[in-house]
Formats: structure tokens, C-alpha cells, sequence
């Protein structure tokens, strides 16, 4: 999907492992039960968060295309939700969510989500 967006936008990929699909299990269970390699694999994606958002910039935009579950997690770092909550938020494949800064009140709006209004009806 990512290389298909990047085609049409003429636009570099950039690849990262942090962006690796989260199993269900961590949005449903305590931290605290998460095994070694989930509570890695979070850690990674706060950081990479952390670190593409640490100076926000309204005149910049970051496409990041991922999955269901760690969907979810970027809403949850982005919007400060815990992520228990998150399994209320659905994603369907092929949604598009929008998050910006606002620079006012100093924080990460959700303008758009789980939009799915590009697909065509057949695949709604």
C-alpha cells in the first residue's frame, strides 16, 4: 500500500520496523502482562512517534500507513487515549485518519477517522 501511495505522490518510502502490526492482545490486556517482545515492539513505536513529532510543524506532512491495532496506537500516543479504550475505535482496511497539530492550545487534533469514503462501493 505504502509503495502504491508513494508512486502517486512521488514521494520516497521510507521503511521502519516500528510500524509492525500490534496483536489484539495488546490492546485488550494490562501492560504489565504484555510478553518481552510486545512491550519492545510499543516501546518502538512510542519512540518513532516521539521522534517525528517532537517539533511539529503545520506546514508539514507525515503519511504513515499501517494497520488496524497499530492504527489505533498512533491515535492513542497522538490524542493521549489509554489504550484500553482503544478497542472502541474501528478501523477498517484501507481507512484513512487525519491527525494535526494545533498550534494554539499546543496539541495533536483527530480531524479525520477510519474514513473509508475513497474505496469504491464494492469494497465498502
Amino acid at each position: 500500500t505504502g509503495k502504491i501511495i508513494s508512486n502517486e505522490l512521488k514521494l520516497p518510502v521510507i521503511l521502519t520496523s516500528s510500524l509492525r502490526e500490534h496483536r489484539g492482545k495488546v490492546l485488550r490486556e494490562n501492560k504489565k502482562y504484555w510478553n518481552k517482545e510486545e512491550t519492545k515492539q510499543f516501546n518502538e513505536l512510542k519512540s518513532f512517534l516521539k521522534e517525528i513529532s517532537k517539533k511539529p510543524n503545520k506546514d508539514e506532512t507525515i503519511l504513515l500507513v499501517d494497520h488496524g491495532n497499530t492504527n489505533r496506537l498512533i491515535i492513542s500516543h497522538f490524542l493521549k487515549i489509554s489504550t484500553k479504550k482503544l478497542l472502541f475505535f474501528r478501523q477498517k482496511n484501507s481507512c484513512i485518519n487525519m491527525i494535526y497539530w494545533m498550534d494554539k492550545f499546543k496539541n495533536w487534533r483527530l480531524e479525520i477517522m477510519n474514513d473509508y469514503s475513497h474505496l469504491p462501493e464494492k469494497l465498502k
